[in-house]
């Protein structure tokens, strides 16, 4: 088994990077993880390949298209924990949050608003 997990910037040359034949090249069944932007992964092929079996569970972060709606055709795949999805949080830990926190905080304190 292989992990592929994007974290990649979304360009002309990332554009649907990830896509059946970009998966085939990989000699085992891979797991899959898109944090970085939807349109490099071609979700068609994707939600394809975890039917197949070539992708044996995919997580993804961020979508081709926005908002998301979850259609008939993939939900057997979430309903068989083939396919998780969240919304484009991947990067929220508690330490970004705090560090978030931290610099309003911070340019708060410059403004001397309080």
């Amino acid at each position: 088994m292989d992990i592929l997990s994007l974290h990649i910037p979304l360009n002309k040359d990332t554009n649907y990077l990830v896509n059946s034949e970009f998966i085939h090249k990989f000699k085992k069944n891979i797991y899959l993880i898109n944090t970085s932007r939807g349109k490099i992964c071609k979700q068609e092929d994707v939600f394809y390949e975890l039917k197949s079996g070539k992708i044996i569970k995919a997580m993804l972060d961020v979508f081709e298209n926005e908002p998301f709606v979850i259609q008939n055709p993939i939900a057997p795949l979430i309903d068989e924990n083939k396919l998780f999805l969240s919304p484009h949080i991947a990067g929220w830990t508690f330490e970004s949050r705090k560090r978030m926190a931290e610099m309003v905080i911070s340019k708060f304190n410059e403004l001397k608003l309080f």
